[in-house]
């Protein structure tokens, strides 16, 4: 049985590490201090 990830930032990183997670069956929820999406680059 896996246990659940939390992600703390929903940037590039932790989008990316929460998409590869849940790809391998891991449950995760995503948390970020924004309450929606910029509109500035974060490139």
């Amino acid at each position: 049985m896996k246990d659940p990830v939390l992600v703390v930032g929903a940037g590039p990183v932790g989008l990316t590490a929460a998409l590869m997670l849940a790809r391998h069956g891991t449950a995760v929820r995503i948390i970020d201090q924004n309450d929606g999406q910029t509109t500035l680059s974060k490139a």
